[in-house]
């Protein structure tokens, strides 16, 4: 992946020999260099800048602040545009220092969501250091998150912009992940920008999110009334992205998305997936309510469902009438040949189920399932087909897969390890988990992401996980 450095090089800035230092320092950590910039200061600049990509910018915010400062929009319009997997947002005047690539793992980490970091403050030194307690200068954004930014006033070099993102990613329940290493640098100099500007858009940042409006008080210097209300949000936005932000990368499962109630969107998956003439795997489709789904929100998909038990066989045919739908009457494992599976009953007052309960049953037997839904019965077993997901690719010529769905009610060992090399070409896995072992032998979440090292987790829900592969996005 070719990392990409977005700026918007000051043709004004007070110190003249911190943005060359700067650019320099992430060209020689691996990055392309681009600048965006009015056509006036790329005439005036480019001589100065000679590694630097200059990209005119016609659309500033000139009319607002008097200067043509570029909206935050217009790098990720950008970066849409010319499909840029990820980028690092960065302000011109901050240098990277990062001799034991420290920051490659977080440049990975993107994909589970945003990265930030803040500036180190000095003399001019680099010895005599502070971390900087507010303002946020660097941002990773991978192009899984590029809809959570839309158009507005924030732009590189004003205001607000570095709360917003973060703002925007938490409000979204997306992982905001805060380097702690001291590698970014910046020279202390005078602040660029003056006090009502920055009240004004505190005032803008409640506005465009929708929180309530500033109400001075009555009595006293209203000025001063304002600044003090100014002043409280941005500590409390502060406050907030501080204590959402992930302060390191120990493993997948500490630092995976907040649990998320309720279940992923099949019409979610839309904004995963960049194409609409996909092929779709869903494991234990039971009578077809995902399946469906799946044929609304894809209709040029090619879907291949599995499903073992006889009841929910004979409910899927009646449910689902696509074409482009193959089902296919088997259990999925870690064998070739039948295997015992442990049909689930229950409800059979409901004219749902007048068969029974039909969504638990496993080839594995219950073990915890008995105590935490007790309403749910295994009173029968029975024999059924089963083949590897490896073994029914090879025979079906399945050489790519997009997305993996699946519900296998405790046997996910035994799907990973029977289907570990088409699951490694997959792109996106969503799959069912228990840490509470509700079938004999299942694994947790943790053991589900221990066997699938290239993916991480991008969703996480209560009972269910969105995995990405990052060796296929």
């Amino acid at each position: 992946m070719t990392k990409y450095a977005l700026t918007s090089i000051s043709p004004k800035h007070v110190m003249s020999h911190v943005q060359p230092m700067a650019t320099k320092s992430w060209a020689d950590a691996g990055f392309k260099v681009l600048s965006f910039n009015c056509p006036n200061e790329i005439s005036v600049l480019k001589e100065a800048f000679p590694d630097v990509q200059f990209i005119p910018c016609y659309r500033t915010m000139e009319g607002i602040f008097k200067a043509p400062y570029v909206p935050i929009s217009a790098f990720i319009d950008y970066a849409k545009e010319h499909d840029l997997e990820q980028v690092m947002l960065i302000n011109s005047d901050i240098v990277l220092r990062d001799e034991a690539n420290e920051f490659d793992k977080y440049w990975e980490w993107a994909v589970n969501g945003l990265v930030i970091a803040r500036r180190e403050n000095h003399d001019g030194t680099f010895v005599n250091r502070n971390k900087e307690l507010y303002g946020i200068d660097v941002f990773v954004i991978n192009c899984l998150y590029y809809h959570l930014i839309p158009q507005s006033m924030f732009c590189m070099g004003q205001t607000w912009w570095d709360y917003w993102i973060p703002y925007r990613f938490i409000k979204s329940n997306n992982n905001v992940f805060d380097v702690q290493e001291p590698m970014f640098f910046h020279q202390t100099h005078e602040l660029q920008y003056n006090r009502e500007e920055w009240i004004r858009m505190t005032e803008y940042f409640k506005w465009i999110e929708n929180i309530s409006d500033i109400k001075p008080s009555r009595n006293g210097n209203i000025y001063y009334q304002v600044d003090r209300e100014a002043q409280k949000t941005s500590n409390q936005i502060d406050a907030m992205i501080k204590n959402n932000a992930k302060n390191s990368l120990q493993n997948t499962i500490q630092h995976s998305t907040s649990i998320i109630k309720g279940t992923l969107n099949v019409g979610e998956i839309k904004k995963f997936l960049k194409k609409e003439s996909i092929t779709i795997i869903e494991v234990g489709a039971n009578s077809g309510q995902t399946t469906t789904s799946f044929v609304k929100n894809f209709p040029n998909a090619t879907i291949h469902c599995f499903e073992p038990d006889p009841r929910a066989i004979s409910k899927f045919k009646k449910n689902v009438k696509s074409q482009k739908v193959m089902l296919h009457e088997c259990a999925i494992g870690n064998k070739v040949g039948s295997i015992t599976f442990h049909q689930s009953f229950g409800l059979e007052n409901n004219p749902s189920y007048k068969d029974g309960w039909d969504e638990s049953g496993s080839i594995r037997p219950p073990k915890n399932h008995l105590t935490i839904h007790p309403w749910v019965k295994f009173n029968k077993t029975i024999e059924v087909p089963i083949t590897k997901l490896d073994v029914w690719a090879k025979e079906n010529g399945i050489n790519e897969v997009d997305f993996i769905w699946a519900d296998v009610q405790g046997a996910e060992e035994d799907l990973i390890k029977g289907g570990i090399e088409l699951m490694n070409k997959a792109k996106f896995i969503y799959t069912e988990y228990s840490n509470e072992e509700q079938y004999d032998g299942q694994i947790n979440l943790e053991g589900i992401c221990n066997l699938l090292p290239s993916f991480r987790v991008l969703k996480r829900f209560e009972n269910d996980v969105l995995l990405i592969n990052l060796n296929k996005n």
